[in-house]
């Protein structure tokens, strides 16, 4: 569920019956070189800096634009 009343829009998951919910989205691997293009390019400024930087996954839309432009394909995309 994405709730769009409030700034920055935030993901919330839940399920059914207790079971498990898998993790959908991004995730910024250890191949980071902390360049920054994908925290210049999310549209929810909701990537952190660090080594490696950090997505917070509450935040984000899944647009995959971090992941189109990173330069050293150290964003990778979990199951679907």
């Amino acid at each position: 569920m994405i709730c769009l009343g409030i700034s920055p829009i935030a993901r919330e998951t839940f399920t059914f019956g207790g079971s498990d919910c898998k993790e959908k989205g991004f995730f910024i691997t250890d191949s980071c070189i902390t360049c920054g293009k994908c925290k210049r390019n999310c549209p929810q400024q909701c990537i952190d800096k660090g080594t490696p930087f950090k997505i917070q996954q509450e935040h984000c839309l899944h647009c995959g634009l971090c992941f189109e432009n990173c330069p050293v394909q150290a964003i990778v995309r979990r199951g679907e």
